[in-house]
C-alpha cells in the first residue's frame, strides 16, 4: 500500500490563536474585478451572501465558493463581520474549495472588526452560591451524557481546573510545581496492579512518582482517580502527562493509570524518566478548588463549579466550554491537492484538548491484509478500560470506510502497486502503478537495505 497524505489541522489546545491580517501589495490590481460574499452573526444562510444581506454561516460561505470557483474566474473573497462564529464541525477545505494564482480564495475579517472562530458552545449557567467563594451551576446535557468539556472559558478567558499547587506565573516553568522525590522503584508493587504490572521492559513507561508529603498537598481527595499529572521528564526537555490511578499515602507514592501522547526515542533508553528534579502539579481535583478562576465538573451530577475573582458578576459572564477538537482542516492529495485559500484576520478559539485521547498504541505488522485481498485494519489496544481478557488488550477489526472514519489514511490508496519482478527483489513499479500517481519515484534496486550504521545485534 502506497499513502500519500496532506493534511492541515488548526488546533487551539489551551486558549486560541491570533491570526495576524496580512496585507500583500501589488497582488490585486485595480482593474481586476472580484467576487464577494459576506457573513454575518445576524444575516441568514437563505440570502444572497451580500453586505446588505449576508449568510449566517461560514459553510455557507463555503458552498458559495464552490459553487463561484467552477464558472469564473476571478478572485473571490469571503467578508466576516463583527463576532463569534460557533463551528458544529471543523471547517474543511479540499480542492472544490481552492482557487488559483490568477484568482485566489481569500477568507478575510472586515477591517477593524474583531472575528472569532470558535469550537465552543455558549454554555447557559444559572449560578447559585456553593461556599467559600465557589458557585456551581447545574449542566442537565453533562449528567446525561450529551456533553463534556475539558476546558471553560470567562468573557473570553481560559480558567484553570482545579489542581495542586495552584498556577503561578511568577516563574513560568517552576513556580505552580512541586518536585517528585523520585520515581517508583522496580521493587515497590502497586496496590491496584494491573494484569501486566509484573512484566517490566526496556523503555517502559513509568510506573509512578514518588512525593515528599512536607510538600505534598494536605487534603484527602475522594475521587484521585479522575486526577490528571502533568510532569516533566527527568532532562527537563518534556511534559508527560498521566491519568492517576491511586495516591498511597504508606508508599508515598502516585500511581499511574492511562496516558495520552508520551515521549519516544529510539536513540535513549528511557526517554520518559523521571527522578528528583521532575516538577509536577496535579488537576481535576475537586478539593483543591481554592483559588480564583479555578474550575470543576462534576460529570455524574452534572454540576459545574466555579470560583470567580472578587467583583466579577457571574450573572452576566459569557461562558463558552470548547467541544470540537479541530476548527479548520485543509485536506488534498499530491494529485489533488488544496491551494490557493488564505485565511487571515482572524481569532481561533475553543477546541478540546488532545493530550489524553485514547490512541492506538499497537498495530500488528499484518494490518492492512487479508486472506481476501480487503483491506482490513487490525489494530491492538491497550487501554485500561478496553482490558478484556488476561493479557490487558483488546483486539479490533476495521474496513477500509470504517478505519477512514476514525480519522486514518482518508487519502490513501488500497491497491496492487504493480512490482516488476518482487520474487526476484525488484520492487520497480510498472508504469501504470497507481503509486506513481501518488508521486512515488523508482530508485536502483542496489541503493535500497540496511545501513552500516544499523545495530549488529538487530540484524537477525
Amino acid at each position: 500500500m502506497f499513502k500519500t497524505v496532506a493534511c492541515l489541522d488548526i488546533c487551539c489546545l489551551l486558549a486560541f490563536l491570533p491570526v495576524r491580517t496580512q496585507v500583500h501589495s501589488g497582488v490585486q490590481k485595480a482593474d481586476v474585478k472580484e467576487t464577494a460574499f459576506c457573513v454575518a452573526t445576524n444575516g441568514s444562510d437563505q440570502n444572497p451572501g451580500t453586505m446588505a444581506n449576508p449568510f449566517a454561516t461560514l459553510e455557507k460561505a463555503k458552498a458559495a465558493v464552490q459553487e463561484r470557483v467552477k464558472i469564473s474566474r476571478q478572485p473571490i473573497r469571503v467578508l466576516l463581520r463583527e463576532g463569534t462564529y460557533y463551528l458544529s464541525r471543523p471547517l474543511e477545505f479540499s480542492q472544490e474549495d481552492s482557487g488559483s494564482a490568477g484568482a485566489p480564495v481569500t477568507y478575510t475579517a472586515q477591517p477593524g472588526e474583531r472575528i472569532t472562530i470558535s469550537g465552543g458552545i455558549p454554555l447557559p449557567c444559572d449560578w447559585k452560591p456553593y461556599r467559600d467563594g465557589i458557585w456551581m451551576a447545574a449542566v442537565p446535557a453533562v449528567k446525561q451524557g450529551k456533553l463534556d468539556f475539558d476546558q471553560v472559558f470567562v468573557n473570553g478567558s481560559r480558567q484553570i481546573l482545579a489542581r495542586y499547587p495552584d498556577y503561578d506565573m511568577s516563574d513560568p516553568g517552576k513556580s505552580g510545581y512541586v518536585n517528585a522525590a523520585g520515581g517508583i522503584p522496580e521493587s515497590l508493587r502497586s496496590p491496584v496492579a494491573g494484569p501486566n504490572d509484573d512484566m517490566t521492559f526496556s523503555s517502559g513507561a513509568p510506573r509512578g512518582v514518588r512525593f515528599d508529603p512536607a510538600a505534598f498537598t494536605i487534603k484527602s481527595w475522594a475521587k484521585p482517580g479522575e486526577a490528571v499529572i502533568h510532569i516533566y521528564q527527568a532532562d527537563y526537555w518534556g511534559n508527560l502527562q498521566w491519568k492517576i490511578r491511586t495516591v498511597n499515602e504508606t508508599q508515598k507514592a502516585i500511581w499511574f493509570g492511562d496516558s495520552g501522547w508520551q515521549i519516544g526515542a529510539k536513540w535513549y533508553d528511557n526517554p520518559a524518566e523521571l527522578d528528583e528534579s521532575s516538577r509536577f502539579f496535579i488537576e481535576n481535583v475537586f478539593e483543591e478548588l481554592d483559588a480564583p478562576g479555578e474550575w470543576y465538573l462534576d460529570r455524574k451530577e452534572g454540576v459545574l463549579y466555579y470560583k470567580p475573582a472578587a467583583g466579577d458578576d457571574l450573572k452576566k459572564a459569557l461562558v463558552e466550554v470548547p467541544v470540537l477538537e479541530q476548527l479548520v482542516r485543509f485536506t488534498g492529495t499530491q494529485d489533488r491537492p488544496v491551494h490557493h485559500i488564505r485565511l487571515e484576520g482572524f481569532r481561533f478559539a475553543h477546541t478540546r484538548s488532545t493530550f489524553l485521547k485514547p490512541r492506538l498504541e499497537q498495530i500488528d505488522s499484518n494490518c492492512f491484509t487479508s486472506d481476501l485481498g480487503n483491506f482490513v485494519a487490525r489494530v491492538h489496544f491497550r487501554r485500561e478500560q478496553d482490558a478484556q481478557n488476561t493479557d490487558g488488550k483488546k483486539a479490533e477489526k476495521y474496513s477500509l470506510e470504517e478505519w477512514r472514519k476514525l480519522g486514518f489514511d482518508r487519502n490513501s490508496v488500497f491497491a496492487d502497486p504493480m512490482f516488476v519482478d518482487p520474487i526476484n527483489n525488484d520492487y520497480r513499479v510498472k508504469p501504470e502503478s497507481p503509486a506513481l500517481k501518488l508521486g512515488f519515484k523508482n530508485f536502483e534496486m542496489g541503493s535500497w537495505g540496511l545501513t552500516d550504521e544499523f545495530p549488529a545485534q538487530w540484524r537477525n
